[in-house]
């Protein structure tokens, strides 16, 4: 059996990459497609041009929006016409990220994760700081609970006296990120 890399390289000695920068000229965000002209005046333009070397949404991939205007390196795969896909882009639009069921999009706007169904992630230092401070306050009213007295006539001997509370409040323990963070994912 051959090593991998003398493989590869019969492989790749049989295909020959002609790559040339071209300008956007429309985004077919649907089919991950784009239209491309060229400033040398000689080569025609390139309609449809696929935004990946293999494009299916159905599988994982990585796909790439580039913004309209910008410039891209599109490959031909053996020289031909019709085997064209961008390689290299001077802006992005959107970037869009899928392995099985797990999805990431990223824009202008911000980075969207499995399309945001979970809502915003958590500012974990800030939920923390709040958290701690609804624990002060409910260790307060546990602290005046427990040291309250009810004051009560002895009808023994007649007189007013006090008693503390049989029950005691148990206070709140604080609260530690570590306990309900997910540092996988962090921003």
């Amino acid at each position: 059996m051959e090593p991998v890399v003398e493989l590869i390289k019969k492989i790749a000695g049989k295909m020959s990459l002609v790559a040339q920068v071209g300008k956007v000229t429309a985004v077919d965000k649907d089919n991950y497609t784009c239209d491309i002209e060229f400033e040398d005046g000689v080569t025609a333009p390139i309609l449809g041009c696929r935004l990946n070397a293999v494009v299916n949404k159905d599988t994982a991939c990585i796909n790439v929006i580039p913004v309209k205007d910008s410039y891209v390196l599109v490959v031909n795969v053996d020289g031909s016409d019709s085997d064209v896909y961008v390689l290299g882009y001077s802006d992005v639009e959107t970037i869009f990220l899928k392995i099985d069921k797990t999805t990431v999009k990223i824009d202008k706007e911000g980075v969207v994760i499995n399309e945001g169904k979970n809502k915003g992630l958590v500012k974990i230092k800030e939920l923390t700081d709040k958290l701690n401070a609804l624990k002060d306050s409910v260790n307060a009213i546990a602290s005046t609970f427990n040291s309250h007295t009810h004051p009560y006539v002895d009808s023994v001997a007649g007189n007013v006296t006090t008693s503390a509370s049989t029950s005691q409040a148990q206070k709140a323990d604080p609260f530690e990120q570590v306990d309900y963070e997910n540092d996988k994912v962090t921003h």
